[in-house]
């Protein structure tokens, strides 16, 4: 047995895991696996850095000489926090995209009721990535995103001329590339 296989051995046995369990948290087999951890096979970088991460494995104790095996709780609360933030993020950024795909579909649907989803999807994305990147959008703020949309008020005036510009653009250039094939049409973005 070599070092990586003693650490496998150590962090299944530490852990209370099966071979069974590990083989399928890396994604190979039972029989692959068995013959990493018995040396006979060499488990690949990337494969180690997934079992580190999936178990909370030290990386300096398991490519190293590190002295402790498990992340300590500190680390793993850090990381959690970490992650739970990313995914917070990404959550409200979906909600302030679902909220424009709604409104943007509602406006349409009222004035092209046989537009295409595909046609509605570029709309929103093309207006969604402008209030992007003009700081329109507070994501924080998902309530004024939503009220701004609305058809109650002067920015919902605002985002419906928006809407029919933008998907009266995206819908003509695919007609338009149709009927002149060779002329020089850039595609909105």
């Amino acid at each position: 047995m070599n070092k990586e296989s003693e650490k496998l051995k150590e962090i299944r046995e530490k852990l209370s895991l099966s071979q069974v369990t590990v083989a399928k948290e890396l994604g190979v087999t039972k029989q692959y696996y068995n013959k990493v951890e018995k040396g006979l096979t060499a488990l690949s970088k990337e494969k180690a850095v997934q079992l580190c991460n999936a178990y909370g494995i030290s990386f300096e104790w398991f490519f190293g000489d590190g002295k402790q095996m498990l992340l300590k709780d500190e680390e793993l609360n850090e990381k959690f926090v970490q992650d739970l933030d990313a995914f917070n993020n990404t959550a409200k950024i979906l909600k302030a995209y679902n909220l424009y795909m709604k409104y943007t579909c509602e406006i349409i649907d009222k004035k092209y009721p046989k537009a295409s989803y595909d046609h509605k999807i570029a709309t929103a994305n093309v207006l969604f990535n402008q209030d992007c990147l003009n700081e329109k959008i507070s994501f924080s703020g998902l309530k004024s995103v939503k009220k701004n949309l609305e058809s109650d008020n002067d920015s919902a005036n605002d985002f419906e001329i928006r809407v029919q510009g933008t998907y009266y653009a995206i819908s003509t250039y695919e007609e338009n590339i149709k009927e002149y094939p060779d002329e020089n049409w850039v595609k909105p973005s």
